[in-house]
């Protein structure tokens, strides 16, 4: 899973909503590295030429308790607050 590492964004002078700049009816979530260690992910940083905060978050997410930790370890950060869906 492609993530974007918080603390070098903001040692870039970015925020959150750099994240979405090319993607405006994407959404955005946060994840601790701690989060994902806890369900047997692993976290590393994995710059490209045009994102140099990107990192990588890997490791089988096969698991409904793996992807349920994920989920629900997760906070809305754009939106603020999870929008509502119909099913």
């Amino acid at each position: 899973m492609s993530v974007n590492i918080d603390s070098i964004l903001a040692a870039n002078g970015h925020g959150p909503e750099a994240c979405l700049a090319d993607y405006p009816i994407y959404k955005l979530v946060a994840i601790s590295a701690g989060v994902a260690r806890q369900h047997d992910q692993a976290v590393c940083h994995d710059p490209l030429p045009d994102n140099l905060s990107h990192g990588l978050v890997y490791g089988p997410k096969t698991k409904r308790s793996v992807f349920e930790g994920l989920r629900n370890g997760a906070l809305w950060i754009i939106p603020a607050v999870a929008p509502l869906y119909e099913e």
